[in-house]
This record gives C-alpha cells, sequence and structure tokens, in this order.
C-alpha cells in the first residue's frame, strides 16, 4: 500500500468521528428532553420519602410524548392520585417534585392537576399556586438514590 493509499484512508475517519459525536450528542439530547432526565431534590416538602440530595428519575414519556421545547405533543394518560411527579411551578419556572393529590379521576387529560407535599407543614405546592397545567407536568419522578 502506498503512502498516499494509506493517509487518504486515516483521513476519513475524521468525519465519521465527528458525525458519529453529532449524532450521539443529538440523541442524548432528544432522550433528555422527550423520554427521561434526572433531578436533584432540593427543600424537605417531600420528606421522609425523598430528602434533599436524593436523586430523582424522571420518566418524561410516562404521560405522553414530550416537545423538546416544552409541553405534551401528545397525550395517552394523566398522573394518578398519589404518583409523585416533577412539574413546572406555574409563574415562576422552577421545577417541583411533588405527589398528585386529587380527591377524584378527571375524565378530561388536559385537566390542570393539584400537588403536594408529602411534609406539608414545609411544602409550597398547590394550595399556594393553585392546581398546575397539564403541560406543566414533566413526568412521573422516582427517587434513585439517596446522599
Amino acid at each position: 500500500m502506498s503512502k498516499y493509499a494509506s493517509r487518504k484512508k486515516a483521513g476519513t475517519s475524521a468525519p465519521r468521528l465527528g458525525l458519529g459525536l453529532a449524532l450521539g450528542i443529538l440523541l442524548f439530547l432528544l432522550i433528555r428532553s422527550s423520554f427521561l432526565d434526572l433531578a436533584l431534590a432540593s427543600g424537605n416538602s417531600m420528606m421522609p420519602g425523598i430528602k434533599e440530595g436524593d436523586i430523582v428519575l424522571i420518566f418524561k414519556a410516562a404521560y405522553g410524548l414530550r416537545q423538546p421545547g416544552g409541553g405534551y405533543l401528545f397525550l395517552w394518560s394523566r398522573p394518578k392520585n398519589r404518583e409523585i411527579v416533577a412539574a413546572i411551578k406555574p409563574v415562576e419556572g422552577t421545577m417541583l417534585i411533588k405527589r398528585v393529590s386529587e380527591e377524584r379521576e378527571s375524565p378530561a387529560l388536559r385537566d390542570p392537576v393539584f400537588l403536594m407535599g408529602d411534609n406539608i407543614y414545609a411544602s409550597l405546592d398547590s394550595r399556594e399556586f393553585g392546581a398546575v397545567p397539564m403541560n406543566n407536568i414533566l413526568g412521573r419522578a422516582f427517587p434513585i438514590s439517596g446522599p
């Protein structure tokens, strides 16, 4: 094999590596925005089950297919009573981990969801800011570790 042929062959791996890296990053961002994400719990509103510093897995596809920019492209279910969810707090835009607290199931998928913390004395929740629109529900939350 000549020097020219070996250089030509070696030079073709750089574009493939770049394309592979770009596709990997795109796949990661798609999964994180639409299917799965991780969050670090802060505050004491969900004690004793979730403490400050616990890692929480958010299953974003639990209730529907989320758009990368926010909101749902379409819904196939809604959170059930007592499930733990991650949500965006109305007006402020901060993320919350709270438990669904509804006395009766709503038949409409897009109805707002009433959320409460497990530690009712240290929780800012729907009692303060009202029910959360379904588009603000990021997905079902599962605590996966503690400090």
